[in-house]
């Protein structure tokens, strides 16, 4: 069943600003929403993003039995630096995380930017992720078709990420400090070059809201954490979506551009067992402000419901 506009305020928030000691001495930070007895669903933010932003969609976490673990990457929020990592260091992270919070098995849930790092632990350690979730994220950019009817920014910071890394870091730090400081302009301009579905889900207060707090959280330390999460991306991940072997469940808008369809339809192509769903009239952000009770009854096994 389509849920609408899910994500009203007031939004449940257990436990906000909680962190762990990893074995190698630096914190992870992480917030948990939902049922404190429920199926554990790691979550991983966008970029920029940190572990705030899951504060639009929580509110259906508890009614639908899971726990919800939003995390924030290294350098972002709570979570300190980690000098050199790549998108393999992620899940280690999480399986300490996950050992901590005395979780055997558990489901990843990654949006946009938070997408590659799902895949990650899909990969490396199947044997802790009973499923994962690959909502409007981004894909390998090494393919150009990937990259068709991506915004021309977008396309344009991937590419130099990918050829100029000290022009790539130069624009990454002045476009996170732009977007800091004038969170609302950052806003406008983000509805302006997105479509429809997503301009009316960006417009709302509650939206509004969360993404400035968010933004302050992924420069609570500066901005080598998110700079560094930007790079990545272009970069070689490590390792191929062909070799996840657990099943993952792919949805993504076809009105998406930010990370356009095509991208997801490369990932879907790629991973053996992909349960892969493309929403017609659905954008980057309207896709999980509306479905995202199908996204959590999938990741527990439940069939998307129409």
């Amino acid at each position: 069943m389509e849920q609408t506009h899910a994500n009203r305020l007031p939004y449940e928030t257990r436990t906000p600003d909680l962190t762990v000691r990893l074995r190698d001495g630096r914190r992870l930070g992480w917030a948990e929403y939902g049922d404190p007895d429920g199926h554990p669903v790691l979550y991983f933010h966008g970029w920029p993003g940190s572990r705030v932003e899951a504060k639009l969609f929580t509110t259906l976490a508890g009614p639908l039995g899971c726990r919800v673990i939003a995390v924030d990457r290294p350098g972002i929020g709570l979570s300190d630096f980690q000098h050199h990592r790549s998108l393999l260091d992620w899940p280690d992270d999480i399986r300490q995380l996950a050992d901590h919070l005395g979780f055997e098995r558990f489901s990843v849930f990654g949006l946009s930017g938070g997408g590659p790092y799902a895949a990650a632990c899909a990969y490396r350690i199947p044997e802790r992720v009973s499923s994962a979730a690959l909502v409007s994220a981004m894909g390998p950019v090494d393919d150009p078709d990937n990259l068709r009817d991506m915004g021309w920014w977008n396309v344009f910071l991937l590419q130099a990420a990918r050829r100029a890394t000290r022009l790539s870091h130069l624009l990454f730090v002045v476009t996170a400090d732009w977007v800091r400081r004038f969170p609302g302009m950052a806003l406008r301009v983000g509805r302006a070059m997105m479509p429809k579905p997503d301009g009316l889900v960006l417009s709302r207060p509650e939206f509004k809201m969360v993404f400035a707090e968010s933004i302050r959280e992924v420069l609570r330390s500066g901005s080598r954490g998110p700079v560094w999460d930007g790079l990545l991306y272009a970069r070689p991940w490590g390792f191929r979506l062909e070799d996840i072997r657990i099943p993952v469940h792919l949805w993504h808008g076809e009105k998406d551009l930010s990370v356009p369809a095509a991208m997801g339809r490369s990932i879907a192509r790629a991973i053996p067992d992909c349960r892969a769903r493309f929403v017609p009239n659905e954008g980057h952000v309207s896709l999980i402000d509306r479905y995202v009770a199908d996204i959590l009854r999938a990741m527990q096994g439940g069939l998307p419901q129409s």
